[in-house]
């Protein structure tokens, strides 16, 4: 598992590096203007490439502090063979709800003051941050079906650290049954 994640941790560092100011062909989008505040007075917006998920929270400045990107388990396929697709609607349904009424793993105010900060400090040698969070099936039997979420987040001056927690559902259902673990 240590092996998994220290290879997960370094794709994420390689995309973290990758995911912020590179301009794509496509056009980002304003989702909301002013979303956070902080204390010295400074907006963030957020922006979004239609295309690949990714928001963007970006200074008024243009300064991009922070780039997120989330895959739900509708959105990926496991090595192991476990499509979320090739469960019951029901459960797929009530799936995908606990995890979108669960939101990030991560607390998005504590990043975006964490990068602010470094941004301030470190003005033009700053490089955005960048959360990914993935969740994905990955076992199911008879009775249950399990998912992890993996998620990056930045601890500064480009430093990362993985996460994982685990949850177990209902295969019939989809009813959520417990939460095995959460680890660094």
């Amino acid at each position: 598992m240590k092996k998994i994640t220290s290879l997960i941790l370094v794709l994420l560092m390689v995309l973290a590096f990758a995911g912020c100011g590179q301009e794509t062909a496509t056009e980002k989008v304003l989702v909301k203007e002013n979303i956070y505040v902080f204390s010295d007075g400074e907006t963030v917006s957020t922006w979004k490439f239609p295309n690949d998920g990714k928001l963007i929270f970006q200074l008024a400045n243009g300064t991009q502090l922070l780039a997120t990107r989330t895959f739900g388990p509708k959105d990926n396929f496991n090595e192991n063979g476990i499509n979320f697709s090739d469960l019951g609607q029901e459960t797929q349904d009530n799936i995908s709800l606990f995890y979108e009424q669960l939101g990030e793993a991560y607390n998005l105010q504590e990043y975006l003051e964490k990068a602010y900060k470094e941004f301030k400090s470190l003005k033009s040698e700053f490089q955005c941050y960048y959360i990914e969070q993935e969740t994905y099936c990955s076992a199911i039997n008879e009775n249950e079906v399990t998912c992890i979420t993996t998620f990056s987040i930045p601890l500064g001056n480009r430093a990362y650290e993985s996460s994982t927690i685990t949850h177990t559902f209902d295969v019939h259902t989809g009813e959520h049954i417990q939460q095995i673990n959460a680890e660094n």
